[in-house]
Formats: C-alpha cells, structure tokens, sequence
C-alpha cells in the first residue's frame, strides 16, 4: 500500500510541476485551471487532487495566491500607477474583494503597499510594523452588537430556546 502511495504522490507532484510550469510560460495573461488541465492532461478533478496532495489548497486557491503575488511585484515595482489598474490586469474584476483578500495575504492594503513603495528608505525604516507587511493580518471577526443584531433581525437568539 505504501509504494502505491508513493507513486500517487509522485505523479502528484508531476502534474503539479506541469501545471504550474504552463502557468509561469504565460505570465502576461489571466490564469485558468482548464488552461492547467490542458498543460499536464489530466481532468479538472485529478488536478484537484494533484494540488490538494501536493499543496493541501485547490488550485483555485494557489492560483489567486500566485496573481495576489504578482500584483504585489507590480505595486512595488517603480512602473506601477494604481490600484485599480493593477487589480484589473491579474483577472480581479471586484475591487473590494481584491484589497480584502490582499489584506489578508499580505497584512497591508495595496494602497498601503504602493505609498509604501514611494517612501524613501530612510522613512521606512521608521513606519509602523502594518506598513512595513511583517506578516498576514488574522481575519477581523464581525463584533459582538452586529452579530446580535442579525440574530434578533432573524428572529432568533443564542439565549432563547427553539
């Protein structure tokens, strides 16, 4: 059982290499999983079973993880103007979600990584650890008054009984 394990693992991780050596050949246009399909000729589910042995995500996931990547590249990098653009050109259609979703990979809003970017060195050095990006930010829970007034807008509490 164990070498029918491995082997799975192994062809697990060509697919992977496959796919994802077909997404870094096209770096100048959107990422598609059926594009990844097509590169390592496999289903969409083998894929999926590819990147969630390999990676423990679904390819979905690894693939907005590697755009967020790289639109962080671009808004560091001196040619970038804005956010929106930016967001736009890696396949990020809904704004809100892109800044949400980039906060939480990267614990800085986009706009806080492109003012960054213009700082001189010397004033860096002096910003705040959330400026600097140390780390992902948690995800902020809802507080407890929103959370009680959808229960009682639902009609329900977590005191009453059913």
């Amino acid at each position: 059982m164990t070498l029918m394990r491995e082997r799975r693992t192994a062809r697990y991780q060509q697919i992977v290499e496959t796919a994802l050596r077909s997404v870094n050949n096209r770096q100048d246009k959107p990422l598609r999983i059926s594009e990844m399909c097509r590169a390592a000729d496999v289903s969409v589910r083998t894929l999926a079973r590819a990147f969630h042995a390999v990676h423990h995500v679904p390819p979905s996931q690894h693939l907005r993880t590697l755009r967020l990547t790289r639109a962080r590249e671009m808004l560091l990098a001196m040619d970038a103007t804005s956010v929106t653009q930016i967001a736009l050109q890696f396949g990020f259609r809904e704004l809100g979600r892109f800044a949400t979703l980039y906060r939480q990979t990267f614990g800085e809003t986009p706009s806080a990584t492109l003012r960054r970017r213009a700082l001189p060195r010397a004033a860096q050095g002096q910003a705040g650890d959330e400026q600097r990006g140390s780390g992902p930010a948690k995800p902020i829970a809802p507080s407890s008054r929103r959370r009680a007034s959808c229960a009682v807008a639902r009609g329900t509490s977590r005191g009453s009984p059913d």
